[in-house]
């Protein structure tokens, strides 16, 4: 099929076509399975030198090739999906302009990983940064190796050894037992958890051979105070419940009061809230934490199409928030029935 096609615009949409041939648009037939086999390639036609090739089992490399001396030379700009199509475009109209420049991009990557040794930081700063493009939080993600791992960010990512992250464990364990500020044992988790992320990537991404963590015991923090915390949780009493249900019975009174005072006090074009059920989200929002025990993100980020409603049962199906990087099966919770 890659034959029959020379070049065309690559989009996300396209790849995700080409490498899979799922999908029901049949303006994508011209490039059904055109990533199917290792070293299939296609062009781009928006910028020249611009490419996707299927570099591995599941790996789909963007590149951008050019001619120095007559010879040619490929750099690779990034894997997809890990970034979009936009952002390799855009990366490779950048190699195109070093080109232009007299510059040779291939040269001057390899030659900055040599002088550098492919440090931490380094790699942080480009490899994982780009690799993160996508992720929801990427700043305060990549700031949590950043900003405490500064010992390490000097250091070559292939010499980075398990006595290092010993190291560090013990400087946060010890100011974790002595109750300072920012250095709950979840604190420390999402830093650990963090730079092994990375390590994995690095490894995945042929930059060392093995992950330091992979010697690592599982962590585990112990306090007193934990213990007592644990035993102060109880269930609600009757009387607790059922003032919580007056309480958002009387925060739904508040809000239609507030309405008819701003109704009369020069706004009334706004809505009436004493003719509906439900004067805001908090009632339901509050009411599925109660009765289903569900999570506040998961309660946040809940789409009607998660609710299935039938005349047999009723439940919330839906991929949890907490678990949904590693877990994509959807759970199904019932609902109470009332």
């Amino acid at each position: 099929m890659i034959d029959k096609i020379k070049k065309v615009k690559l989009t996300d949409a396209i790849i995700s076509y080409a490498k899979s041939g799922k999908s029901d648009n049949s303006k994508l037939k011209h490039v059904e399975n055109a990533l199917f086999n290792k070293s299939d390639v296609l062009y781009d036609s928006e910028t020249k030198g611009f490419q996707v090739a299927k570099t591995g089992v599941d790996t789909i490399s963007f590149r951008y090739y050019y001619r120095i001396n007559g010879q040619r030379k490929n750099i690779t700009l990034g894997q997809f999906p890990d970034i979009t199509v936009a952002q390799a475009r855009t990366l490779a109209k950048e190699k195109a302009l070093s080109v232009a420049n007299g510059n040779n991009p291939l040269a001057e990557k390899n030659k900055t990983r040599n002088s550098t040794q492919l440090t931490l930081k380094v790699y942080l700063d480009h490899d994982y940064s780009l690799f993160m493009e996508r992720a929801i939080d990427k700043k305060g993600y990549l700031a949590k190796i950043r900003n405490h791992f500064p010992e390490l960010l000097k250091k070559p990512l292939a010499e980075i050894n398990k006595t290092d992250l010993v190291k560090w464990l013990q400087q946060q364990t010890q100011q974790y037992k002595n109750h300072d500020k920012g250095y709950s044992d979840y604190s420390i988790r999402g830093r650990y958890s963090a730079l092994k992320s990375l390590m994995a990537h690095a490894v995945r991404n042929g930059a060392i051979k093995q992950s330091p963590f992979d010697r690592m015991e599982k962590l585990d923090f112990h306090r007193e105070e934990m213990a007592t915390q644990q035993v102060k949780r109880h269930y609600l009493t009757i009387d607790q419940q059922r003032n919580f249900l007056v309480s958002i019975e009387n925060h739904q009174e508040k809000l239609r009061l507030e309405r008819r005072n701003s109704q009369s006090h020069g706004k009334p074009y706004l809505q009436d809230l004493d003719s509906v059920t439900i004067a805001s989200h908090h009632k339901p929002m509050l009411l599925i934490l109660y009765y289903m025990g569900m999570r506040p993100g998961d309660v946040i980020g809940l789409e009607w199409e998660h609710v299935i409603d039938t005349p047999f049962a009723c439940s919330i199906t839906k991929v949890l928030e907490k678990t949904r990087r590693k877990i994509k099966t959807p759970t199904v919770i019932p609902m109470q029935n009332k």
